[in-house]
């Protein structure tokens, strides 16, 4: 099941990359918005806080590493004491195991799934082949934009040099 969940693009530095996002069932991708999972806040391992109207959203009212002291301040993955409580920084900018959603929903795989770097995001743009599809359709590998599939599926397109 593991390896079905994973995409290995051939980057130099093998990384293995998720085939779907977080909170995605693989069994029931028939409309465009079971393909996107859940939206996380940097650190949050809860996705997709709602307002009334049932539309998402993010605001610092509610983050778990900010707290309102004389404007709001960050007391985690700080690394500009300007905007650390108190002065804090603590020059974290990768997300520790405790709270990176990606591993915390998928630690009881023996993987070592994370929330990708800075590093390994650049990795991907720039050892892939990458375009935009509207549309996408599972079934074609091709994925020319404007394809058949499904209505609303849309997004970036990323191809290793060994062709996944």
């Amino acid at each position: 099941m593991l390896r079905d969940e994973v995409v290995d693009l051939g980057l130099p530095s093998g990384t293995l990359w998720c085939k779907y996002n977080l909170d995605v069932n693989p069994n029931k991708l028939s409309k465009a918005k079971n393909w996107y999972g859940k939206y996380y806040a940097w650190g949050e391992l809860e996705g997709n806080k709602t307002n009334e109207d049932g539309k998402i959203y993010f605001d610092w009212d509610n983050y778990k590493f900010y707290k309102f002291e004389k404007g709001y301040k960050l007391t985690k993955y700080c690394n500009n004491h300007e905007y650390g409580l108190n002065g804090f920084t603590d020059n974290l900018t990768e997300l520790l195991p405790e709270d990176d959603a990606a591993y915390q929903f998928k630690k009881y795989h023996n993987f070592k799934f994370h929330i990708p770097s800075k590093e390994q995001c650049e990795e991907l743009i720039n050892c892939t082949t990458k375009y935009w599809v509207n549309n996408y359709d599972p079934n074609n590998m091709e994925h020319h934009i404007n394809d058949n599939g499904i209505k609303g599926l849309n997004g970036r397109v990323f191809i290793g040099k060994n062709g996944n």
